[in-house]
């Protein structure tokens, strides 16, 4: 989505909360020529992913400075899948930074999910072994739902 398109910053302007899935295909461009051999020599490129995160979350705090903002941490989709067990190693390191630059953000919070899939994944994966299924979407909007809520009620009791 191009943030700075009028009709998405229209949105995010007149959200209180926004969600977000960012990144994951940074981590893993193209996942379809993922094997043990690459993953020997492979190293994300941190650098611009940090810039990417600062740059998105300095665009909606200037659409809105008090939207909730949750974004959806990273799950390993490959941890199960023989020689490619080594890339949980990438995905704890990009949950690593999405959780640093969160924590330079008011108001905006991690969802884990990296801990809904780990030896799940027939159980939560769609048929690509990437994309969550139907079950694994709803155990994400569980634990965001869940998250809300606590801090609606805290918000309430306060």
């Amino acid at each position: 989505i191009d943030l700075k398109k009028n009709n998405i910053q229209d949105t995010i302007s007149g959200a209180d909360i926004i969600v977000l899935s960012i990144g994951s295909n940074d981590l893993f461009p193209g996942a379809n020529q993922l094997n043990e051999q690459f993953l020997k020599t492979y190293r994300p490129d941190e650098k611009t992913f940090k810039n990417n995160l600062q740059s998105i979350f300095k665009l909606i705090r200037q659409q809105n400075p008090k939207a909730s903002i949750y974004t959806l941490g990273y799950y390993n989709p490959f941890h199960n899948v023989q020689g490619l067990d080594t890339s949980s190693s990438f995905v704890s390191k990009w949950n690593n930074l999405l959780e640093l630059s969160v924590l330079q953000i008011n108001n905006a919070y991690v969802i884990p999910t990296f801990d809904l899939f780990y030896n799940e994944e027939e159980k939560y994966l769609y048929t690509d072994h990437f994309h969550p299924n139907k079950d694994g979407y709803i155990e994400i909007t569980n634990r965001l739902t869940s998250k809300i809520g606590s801090q609606l009620r805290g918000e309430l009791n306060e």
